[in-house]
């Protein structure tokens, strides 16, 4: 009984941390105040962990929970008073990009990128559900799934598609064939990426959605709401993590969304307090090394972590250890404190920039937006620099190279 008591104490913590950091910063998609609403959100639920004959989170990790969020917070709302002004200002913005330019040649990419992934793919099955499920082995395992050229593919989407859709949301832009394209490449990006890139999507298109002056209303949720399931429905059965014999497959789709969602924060709980024995091979620099490697002075790590069991059950068995298990191993606390301060820094200047208008900060402050919520799952910060870099270049390229072409005018 004590552990719930813990439990109760810090939700009701995160969620002041949460209330004072609104009260500070006013939005709600700002960092400052993402970062402790989700975590709240988390470790409250957590209290039904027992029902679920899940473990319970011990107090330990608790602790490491509620000193992750307030030096998130804090840092966030000392920038916003203090350091706000030495942001530079991103000169190209949104208003000026020419989206439908920038549509047509994201759709001409498609119709040459697209087949050549699609007859890539085939290659490793006969249906769906053979060739995603084999795809995802050999991800895992390290194999070249498409050349990198093609794979480059889904993080020129990742670029463009958010821009595109602040233009729809923003009601600059309408194309009546923007639906077909986003289900094309969501659907390959299914079966490439499996369904975090798009989760990581879908939440980016939430923080867009309130960026460009829109209300969250109940049809904009539950469209999100199905559009999230929608992903994780196909996501879990293409690659056999909720069998589609079973009668009862919504209903285990829901209980694998649940447990994804709470696995994290339980699994770490357990590796703190000694109860697993773990490789600990997560490193939040492992995606810088990836970069140095090509200069042979790192070798990258492997992403994904040893199974352990977060439930009594014998399929409640995962391998997600949240953002805390890539800093604490082996950086310890001081660590933590450098990383998450850092992570904070930068989620506020390009939130700050966003709010302004900056094309290549919209970007990466809706991406950074989705990463935030996902700190209850894995470190995507870390793990995201190369992605960054490659969004850098393609911005350069784009918007500076042929920015004569896709920007109306910069004054």
């Amino acid at each position: 009984m004590d552990e719930y008591i813990y439990i109760l104490i810090t939700s009701l913590v995160l969620f002041l941390i949460f209330i004072f950091s609104f009260f500070y910063l006013k939005k709600i998609i700002a960092p400052g105040v993402i970062f402790p609403l989700v975590w709240f959100c988390v470790i409250f639920i957590s209290l039904f962990s027992g029902y679920f004959d899940l473990y319970v989170i011990n107090s330990n990790a608790l602790l490491i929970y509620i000193f992750g969020a307030f030096v998130f917070s804090l840092t966030s709302i000392f920038f916003d008073k203090y350091i706000e002004w030495v942001i530079p200002v991103e000169k190209i913005k949104i208003n000026n990009v020419r989206y439908d330019r920038l549509y047509l040649f994201f759709v001409i990419i498609s119709m040459i990128a697209i087949p050549l992934i699609i007859n890539t793919l085939s290659t490793y099955g006969s249906t769906f559900s053979e060739i995603a499920y084999k795809v995802r082995q050999a991800s895992v395992s390290g194999e070249t799934i498409i050349p990198a050229y093609l794979s480059n593919y889904f993080i020129l989407g990742g670029f463009i598609i958010p821009i595109i859709i602040y233009g729809y949301f923003s009601k600059k832009f309408k194309a009546k064939t923007f639906f077909f394209l986003f289900v094309s490449y969501g659907i390959t990006n299914l079966f490439f990426l499996g369904r975090s890139s798009l989760i990581v999507l879908i939440f980016s298109l939430i923080y867009i959605y309130i960026l460009s002056g829109n209300k969250l209303n109940i049809k904009f949720v539950i469209f999100s709401f199905l559009f999230f399931f929608v992903i994780s429905y196909f996501g879990a059965t293409l690659v056999k993590k909720v069998s589609v014999d079973n009668g009862n497959t919504i209903l285990l789709v829901i209980e694998n969304i649940f447990n994804y969602a709470i696995q994290g924060p339980i699994l770490f709980s357990r590796y703190v307090d000694g109860s697993i024995s773990i490789k600990e091979n997560w490193d939040t620099l492992n995606s810088v090394c990836h970069v140095f490697s090509f200069l042979g002075w790192c070798e990258p790590i492997p992403k994904n972590a040893d199974f352990s069991y977060f439930g009594f059950k014998s399929q409640q068995y995962g391998n997600v250890y949240t953002y805390y298990f890539s800093i604490i191993p082996k950086y310890s606390y001081l660590g933590l404190t450098f990383f998450t301060v850092f992570y904070s820094l930068l989620c506020n200047l390009v939130y700050r920039n966003s709010i302004r208008g900056g094309v290549l900060s919209i970007v990466y402050s809706s991406l950074f937006f989705s990463y935030i919520i996902l700190t209850i799952f894995s470190d995507e910060f870390g793990y995201s620099f190369w992605l960054c870099v490659k969004f850098f270049i393609f911005y350069i390229v784009i918007f500076k190279v042929f920015g004569f072409y896709f920007v109306r005018s910069i004054k």
